[in-house]
């Protein structure tokens, strides 16, 4: 207890010298500029206007920590996914492993394998529209208008599920002015991708006298997109390389407005039929042993005597991690495969938004959103290229070709040749209504009311075509079975041996016979045929239900002294629609023989209210300075049935059936403004954050009570930690040199301190923390065994998982007109990701190391200014990072790439 003090200590003073130290270097750079001519160099400075606090105004007057980025910024950057958007946000980390902590802000993300009906740490918004999909958000952020980033909790205003902040895209709206935009790019990764983007009035409305619709106006706008390419992740098997697009998307829009309404109705397809990007191994397996340790357990090794290194970490030492330590600086996003990379994930979005003015004083908003979406990837599950020899399919060719047949057999020599397919569907849809006020005193509000439904089942199939099992013959291996010993089949056919053994007694006397257990709600059913790959897999479903009343104001104390301050409460009802499981005919007739089980539909709701206080200081209209104190809050949720849980441990209170919602308090305090003389846009702030009952992945082990005759002490699922702490501050900064030189970037330190948590985690040169005996029933021969294992460790205080403590970007930008017209410029942009740690564990040997990338663009506007032409090199070093982590895989960044982009914007109004 007393480290653990100290620990809190150490992390509270750090914080909060680093916070004094913020704004010690602010407050004099403000007060020298203050006296300052405000207006003498008004045009150096984009504005940007976002609508984060639901009304729109510029981006310097939002009382909170948040990043935008408006269309030039997005085209200048060559922003064009998640990993762009990624390395020039502070706090922000993509991720996409479902063990792993997924798409997480300031370290507070989603391990969605764990959880059923799972809410994500990070909210997102398409036109105002919460989603909890992110595929086809917004393909290539082509024609986006801009895009906001709000970190810190954002739910009294915004939607659900934004506890760690918020990522919003706003597309492009239909105008009466014609324009026409053409994108085409060609990369070295033999990618090419097409965009277009046109719309204009309608003209079938400007003879209309009287009535409400005199004076309105009508236009439409058509965006449309095709990508495609090789593969930018390399395969050196036989499968063809992945991360391949093959991508349409498809969205028409259409607006009507008015003196007091404006209406839009947008829809959008986006219909992906390339290759999926895969997780890499990042250690190399022992090819020396038959068997290989998962935790004290040793289990047979699928790649004994197997000749292939693994490609991503050929040219590091071998067995780096486990025995070496760290990853060494030669990491490629290499992977081999024998079995084909496919997806076919198709989206279609519908989004409807209604604003009117109800007086000069009062207007109301009407949001409607409809998403519908289906993904299905399939990966090679093993990760070599071993196939089955000429002689016997089920033995390893390269074991045969190298050591001969009988030498395998011998050895026990077998091989792995799995594919992995996660079908995914989700079906939501959302309503909002807000009222607004713009009242001429000093008091204004925002009241709203939301309402969200969604289900969304996931499927898991997984094939092992080196296993034997799925290509048996029931009737067949029927005719084996003598367990008597008697020399005679026990069992007839198949349909004696299913009435008789599978749906015979549910409580045997004997429960073992010949060490084989006779319990048959361990058995499946006797299937007919000879292929029984497609009849395996387990699925299931989840629904949400919420809605929520809210309310903001703010009031103007004078000039210069602001607070405002809201609250939202807010209902979640969730079900789990239902699990099931089923091994099929694979494991039936070899004994012992399993299955995943099932449960019924379970069901649950979280209610809270949360809210926020903020008070504003400006001194005058280029300098705000404030204070913020919101709280957040996730709702909990089920967990899950499989890596070892099963509906009985859950029935049986082994596991608990559900965790608790998760709340925070966050202090923030910031200043953002103009300096300079106007030529340095600054925002800097510094936070803290306080959490009850984090959601938190743990491996726990057993009370030894109910622990029963299973071999394994422990089980996975999601529970709640008190005490964890998160705190850091950042710093974004665009800085006009001259009319040519513009630097701009951001730097964000991040720290945690895990709340009081004991878990499982194997670390080879941790002290002895203890260990205990464990006794099971061994199921194949039904004896006792005992084994001495490591106890859990005590966690408490340590990192959060895929949190980098230091991240930045610096970008450089060279722009001039030429003689003869047009204009070039040049841009170089260097983003960093700090080490981190993939497990709360903290272990050293295990530290991702820090990545950086290094991009430059080159940019020609022709002197009409209808084409501009831009090559570029993204990741000039090639130098690849481990973006996430879970277990010994990770998802890497992208290697380098070389590009032209041409835009076409003719003038069409002239």
């Amino acid at each position: 207890m007393r480290e653990h003090n100290l620990h809190r200590t150490a992390f509270s003073i750090g914080w909060s010298s680093f916070s004094a130290l913020l704004l010690a270097v602010a407050m004099p750079v403000a007060a020298e500029e203050s006296e300052s001519d405000g207006s003498a160099n008004a045009d150096w400075v984009e504005e940007i206007i976002v609508t984060a606090e639901k009304r729109e105004e510029n981006v310097l007057d939002v009382p909170l920590t948040m990043s935008a980025f408006s269309a030039q910024m997005l085209e200048e950057l060559g922003m064009t996914n998640d990993e762009d958007l990624e390395n020039m946000v502070p706090g922000l980390q993509f991720g996409y492993d479902t063990e792993g902590n997924g798409i997480s802000m300031r370290g507070i993300g989603t391990q969605k394998a764990v959880q059923y009906n799972a809410d994500l740490a990070v909210a997102f918004y398409v036109d105002g529209v919460y989603t909890n999909d992110i595929y086809g958000l917004a393909p290539n952020l082509f024609d986006i208008e801009r895009v906001e980033v709000a970190r810190g909790p954002q739910g009294t205003l915004n939607g659900r599920n934004s506890i760690a902040g918020s990522v919003s895209y706003y597309n492009k709206r239909p105008t009466d002015t014609w324009d026409l935009e053409f994108l085409s790019e060609f990369t070295d990764q033999f990618s090419q991708r097409y965009n277009v983007a046109f719309g204009g009035p309608i003209d079938v409305l400007s003879n209309l006298q009287g009535g409400v619709l005199e004076g309105a106006k009508l236009s439409f706008r058509i965006t449309a997109g095709y990508h495609e390419g090789d593969g930018a992740q390399e395969n050196i098997g036989s499968a063809g390389d992945l991360d391949a697009p093959d991508e349409f998307t498809f969205a028409p829009q259409i607006r009507l407005t008015t003196d007091r309404a404006d209406v839009n109705l947008r829809y959008q397809q986006a219909h992906d039929t390339g290759s999926s990007r895969a997780q890499v191994r990042l250690s190399d397996r022992d090819t020396t042993s038959p068997t290989y340790l998962i935790g004290p357990w040793p289990v047979a090794n699928p790649t004994y005597l197997y000749d292939q290194r693994n490609p991503a970490v050929e040219a590091c030492p071998s067995e780096q991690f486990r025995v070496y330590g760290g990853i060494c600086d030669d990491i490629k996003n290499v992977v081999v495969s024998n079995r084909a990379s496919m997806k076919d994930n198709e989206t279609e979005r519908w989004s409807f938004n209604f604003d009117y003015d109800i007086s000069d004083t009062i207007a109301i908003r009407y949001t409607f959103g409809s998403t519908v979406t289906e993904t299905w990837q399939v990966l090679d599950g093993d990760s070599t290229a071993r196939v089955g020899s000429a002689q016997d399919p089920y033995v390893p060719a390269d074991c045969v070709t190298n050591y001969g047949l009988q030498h395998c057999l011998d050895e026990g020599v077998f091989f792995q040749d799995t594919e992995v397919a996660r079908p995914w569907d989700n079906d939501e849809s959302s309503h909002e209504v807000q009222l607004f006020s713009d009242l001429d005193g000093p008091f204004n509000f925002v009241v709203g009311v939301y309402k969200y439904q969604n289900e969304s089942h996931w499927r898991y199939r997984g094939i092992n075509y080196a296993d034997p099992r799925l290509f048996y013959n029931a009737e067949e291996r029927v005719a084996l079975i003598d367990l008597d010993e008697d020399g005679t089949p026990d069992y007839a056919n198949c349909e004696q041996f299913y009435q008789q053994y599978v749906l015979g007694d549910d409580d045997p006397a004997t429960p073992y016979i010949d060490g084989v257990s006779q319990n048959p709600s361990t058995r499946l059913g006797c299937e007919p045929g000879n292929d029984h790959s497609l009849k395996g897999g387990s699925s299931s479903g989840a629904a949400y239900d919420v809605q929520a009343f809210f309310v903001n104001g703010e009031y103007k104390i004078n000039d210069a002294w602001q607070v405002s301050g809201g609250l939202r409460t807010t209902e979640d009802k969730k079900s789990q629609v239902g699990v099931s499981g089923t091994s099929g005919v694979a494991f039936i007739l070899d004994v012992p023989i399993t299955s995943f089980g099932g449960l019924a539909n379970r069901a649950d709701e979280w209610k809270k209210t949360i809210g926020h206080v903020s008070v504003e200081y400006t001194p005058d209209e280029d300098r705000l300075y404030y204070g913020r104190i919101s709280t957040g809050f996730r709702a909990g949720g089920f967990n899950q049935i499989s890596g070892g849980t099963s509906a009985e441990d859950i029935a049986n209170n082994i596991v608990p059936a559900t965790f608790e919602g998760e709340e925070l308090v966050n202090y923030e305090v910031g200043i953002k403004g103009l300096f300079l003389d106007q030529r340095l846009m600054l925002s800097a702030g510094a936070y803290k954050q306080f959490f009850d009952g984090f959601h938190l992945n743990e491996i726990q082990r057993i009370d030894p009570a109910k622990a029963d005759v299973r071999d394994d002490p422990f089980l996975e699922y999601t529970g709640n930690i008190d005490g964890t702490e998160i705190g850091g501050a950042e710093v974004e900064a665009t800085w006009y040199i001259n009319d040519r030189w513009r630097a701009s970037g951001f730097y964000n330190y991040l720290d945690s301190s895990v709340g009081n948590v004991r878990a499982f985690f194997f670390n080879r040169d941790a002290d002895d923390e203890g260990t205990f005996t464990h006794t099971w029933i061994d199921l194949e021969t039904g004896t006792q065994m005992s084994a001495e294992i490591d106890a859990p460790r005590d966690a408490t205080g340590r990192r959060l998982p895929q949190q980098p403590k230091h991240k930045g970007a610096l970008t450089l930008t060279y722009s001039r007109s030429l003689p003869n017209g047009g204009g070039l410029s040049v841009l170089s942009s260097l983003s960093f990701t700090g080490e981190k740690y993939p497990n709360i564990g903290n272990i050293e040997y295990q530290k991702l190391d820090a990545y950086k990338r290094w991009d430059l663009r080159v940019s020609w506007d022709m002197p009409n200014n209808n084409v501009n032409v831009t090559g570029y090199v993204q990741n000039v070093l090639d130098e690849v990072g481990i973006q996430e982590y879970a277990f010994d895989w990770g998802w890497l960044t992208e290697p380098r790439q070389v590009g032209v982009q041409v835009r076409w914007r003719p003038q069409l109004n002239n």
